[in-house]
């Protein structure tokens, strides 16, 4: 017997609908979970499954994210405070934009998915436009103010479930407790911290009557009376570090749908076309030496840039894909008319969006592993099997 769940649609993140999926089933107590998607050139199917239920497989995906760093935003970890990490990306991102012909603009704020794919007012990304260069956010929490302010933007705003929003909270105030255990006895039991945690989280999370603290010397089977003083003192010091799985930046997923529509499976007929559009359309920007479309687009994407051959892959999708299968073509006059490098547009946007899975497998005879784990691929691997 298995719980399934699958979203297909156009919500700004598709990992946090499955995951809230995942754990509104939760109750059903499955052997073992896992989520399936279609990946890049580097990983064509992307598989992260655990044991136990949704909130193991949380815990998996903190240390293996569907969607890895790239090589300059890990690189950028280097510096010792998130200004320095942006600074770090960013002087990247305007040394690329020089060298295909475009100025750099300062930004006041940087587009989003859900902007990006608004019908109702459309945003159109041209060329040489910069994501964000830090697309893993950071919370700090020094106050009770903070620590809902917090948890309402990710929440709300990254629409992260309640289960993802605790354990990035729950991981910070482990490093803290862990910490402060190396240097000696901690003044408060390490069970009655965590369970105090989780009061506390419950009350802002979901709005909960406070619990009165104990005035009185903490007996057995009482709770300690200072824990809540000592969790606080903790929280503190933490910085909340957003996975990538979870941006909402619109550059950083345009280039991930990008990288399952056409990187996944590319043909040489594919390539060429490509190479075709983007030189035609390089010649036009700059007087630089052409590149092979397929060096600057991996720096693009590492740069998170959209740029000169990131938008010669989507102009080549939108006449292989979008345009084949509209049949009869769209009267907007913002809609580029494919091999033709331009703006972005909702409805190509749309387009591209695709389904991801998530199962939770009970199995009654055989023994389970992470290996055999749902979902799995048939024997060929072919794709992904329920």
């Amino acid at each position: 017997m298995c719980g399934i769940v699958v979203y297909y649609g156009d919500a700004q993140n598709r990992l946090t609908r499955v995951l809230t999926g995942m754990w509104a089933i939760i109750y059903r107590a499955p052997d073992s979970t896992g989520i399936g998607l279609i990946g890049s050139d580097l990983e064509p199917l992307k598989i992260r499954r655990e044991l136990g239920s949704v909130e193991n497989l949380i815990d998996r995906l903190m240390l293996d994210p569907v969607f890895e760093e790239t090589d300059l935003q890990a690189g950028a970890f280097i510096e010792t405070d998130t200004a320095s990490q942006a600074g770090y990306i960013a002087r990247f991102q305007k040394r690329l934009l020089a060298h295909e012909g475009f100025s750099f603009q300062e930004a006041a704020s940087y587009p989003t998915w859900s902007k990006m794919v608004d019908l109702k007012s459309p945003m159109l990304v041209m060329p040489g436009t910069c994501g964000d260069p830090l697309i893993r956010k950071t919370f700090v929490i020094d106050s009770p103010k903070a620590f809902k302010s917090s948890m309402n933007i990710l929440i709300q705003d990254y629409d992260l479930p309640v289960a993802v929003v605790e354990k990035l909270i729950r991981n910070g105030l482990a490093v803290q407790v862990d910490a402060a255990e190396t240097s000696g006895p901690l003044p408060v039991d390490r069970m009655e911290l965590f369970h105090e945690f989780e009061l506390l989280f419950n009350r802002y999370a979901y709005d909960e009557d406070p619990v009165r603290p104990r005035r009185a010397v903490s007996k057995q089977g009482q709770k300690n009376p200072f824990a809540r003083k000592h969790v606080w003192h903790y929280l503190c010091k933490i910085v909340i570090m957003m996975p990538s799985d979870f941006t909402t930046d619109g550059i950083a997923n345009l280039f991930r749908y990008l990288d399952a529509w056409v990187l996944n499976g590319l043909t040489p007929g594919d390539s060429e076309n490509i190479q075709l559009i983007f030189d035609n359309f390089w010649t036009v920007h700059t007087d630089h030496p052409v590149r092979h479309w397929q060096i600057l687009y991996r720096i693009e994407r590492t740069c998170n840039v959209f740029g000169l051959a990131a938008s010669a892959v989507l102009a080549h999708y939108q006449t292989k894909c979008y345009m084949s299968r509209a049949q009869a073509a769209v009267t907007d006059p913002y809609l580029p008319t494919g091999l033709i490098p331009g703006p972005t547009h909702p409805l190509l946007l749309l387009s591209m969006v695709q389904p991801m899975i998530g199962q939770g497998r009970w199995a009654i005879q055989s023994a389970i592993s992470v290996r055999n784990a749902h979902p799995f691929m048939d024997r060929e691997k072919n794709g992904p099997w329920c």
